[in-house]
């Protein structure tokens, strides 16, 4: 029976939770994402729209500082 340390316990139960999440986890998103039904999509689609929305408002407060470069 081997011997092993907690060190390299851990390393095994971290590279096990890497390759799950690398493996299952990814794919399981990716299908709640792209099924144009589920709750996922709608909250991505929620946050990339609040997102977009901060982004021009950034842009429109901070256009004195770059509208004379466009000049």
């Amino acid at each position: 029976m081997n011997n092993l340390s907690k060190t390299e316990v851990e390393k095994i139960v971290k590279d096990e939770i890497k390759k799950y999440i690398a493996n299952k986890l990814d794919d399981d998103i990716s299908k709640l994402v792209k099924s144009m039904s589920s709750k996922t999509r709608k909250a991505s689609v929620d946050i990339s729209k609040g997102a977009i929305n901060k982004l021009a408002e950034f842009l429109w407060i901070r256009r004195s500082i770059y509208q004379n470069d466009i000049k």
